[in-house]
């Protein structure tokens, strides 16, 4: 088998055309449209501290998952917010969406990975996934790994800092 690969900037939310364009499968044998290209999985890596790009960020998963970006949302769920800081926030982010494993082999996923790097904002971070059940994808964590900090300067609690969470997320 040979492995391909073609490093390709993009903006978060703007046309993946570009992107999806590079998958080579049987679409292109069969002479389809390009607009039928589809990625089995997007992976989120450490990302979900960028609080302003939640949005663009949903659009692109959907867009190269789905094939669209659906503003219709669910249902509105308000901000998370948490008195004692990113201990609550993450307890309350595990009771509300943890789900049954998923049963479709093959459905399209999001995987998302990320650390609290600044505990104040965890809250923040767990917005993104609130934006995206809102918008109709389901969130279950997949992994929850306790690791050693980065940056032991920082402020905030290591043990926070240090646990590294993994959500599957699916749509429909």
């Amino acid at each position: 088998m040979l492995t391909v690969i073609s490093p390709q900037g993009y903006i978060w939310g703007s046309d993946p055309s570009l992107i999806l364009s590079h998958i080579q499968d049987h679409w292109n044998n069969a002479n389809e449209l390009a607009s039928q290209r589809r990625f089995d999985v997007v992976l989120l890596s450490d990302l979900v501290f960028n609080h302003q790009a939640h949005d663009a960020m949903l659009d692109t998963c959907e867009k190269c998952l789905y094939g669209a970006s659906d503003k219709k949302h669910v249902e509105d769920i308000a901000p998370l917010s948490s008195e004692s800081a990113e201990e609550d926030a993450q307890q309350s982010a595990l009771e509300e969406y943890e789900l049954p494993p998923f049963t479709e082999p093959g459905t399209p996923c999001c995987l998302v990975f990320y650390s609290h790097h600044r505990p104040q904002f965890a809250a923040k971070d767990l917005e993104f996934f609130h934006k995206a059940r809102s918008r109709g994808w389901h969130c279950k964590l997949v992994v929850k790994r306790k690791m050693p900090v980065m940056f032991r300067e920082d402020p905030g609690s290591e043990e926070v800092r240090g646990t590294v969470w993994g959500w599957a997320m699916t749509k429909g």
